[in-house]
């Protein structure tokens, strides 16, 4: 159930416990930058754990677990987690995912994924996956007929492949 709410999950080690959190998304960010600065620390980090913690072993109310005194610097430490998941610490460590992003996009998965969201503008990336093989493979023949492209080894028409060593290196290939 986690995966299909959240892409990217993350196990948390804080203070002996296995934490199931998720990185804030770019709008909490950017909230957190605008009334972080008039609220105390404590609340600040209690509002990132409340969003970002989906799951502690054995807690039925994250709520007020995370704002129990006996773990007073349970949200603190996971909060300082939570964030250094969900923003960059360095513009050499941005590039550095950046250049993994764009590896992980030379999986056949990732081309289907893209080929499929160029052709047809109204779907997003997580609306193919949310589709099974069949389904991406009819959209993936008719988007290759809407972009005049072709991927795999025994193109039937005069289309560019886009996962030949010639395209692999030209982004606008398409």
């Amino acid at each position: 159930m986690l995966l299909t709410e959240h892409e990217h999950l993350f196990l948390v080690q804080v203070l002996g416990l296995d934490v199931v959190v998720r990185p804030l998304t770019a709008a909490e960010v950017r909230h957190l930058t605008k009334v972080g600065a008039f609220l105390p620390p404590t609340e600040v980090n209690e509002w990132i754990c409340i969003q970002a913690t989906l799951h502690i072993p054995g807690v039925e109310d994250k709520e007020e677990y995370l704002s129990s005194k006996c773990l007073a610097a349970l949200p603190d430490l996971l909060a300082e987690a939570i964030l250094g998941l969900s923003s960059f610490k360095s513009q050499d460590e941005f590039y550095d995912l950046l250049e993994e992003h764009r590896q992980n996009q030379a999986l056949l998965e990732n081309t289907i994924e893209t080929l499929i969201c160029t052709a047809f503008k109204s779907l997003s990336p997580l609306d193919v996956r949310k589709l099974n093989i069949h389904q991406q493979l009819d959209l993936l023949a008719k988007a290759e007929v809407i972009l005049g492209t072709q991927i795999g080894k025994d193109k039937k028409r005069a289309a560019k492949d886009l996962l030949s060593p010639e395209a692999a290196d030209k982004p606008d290939a398409f």
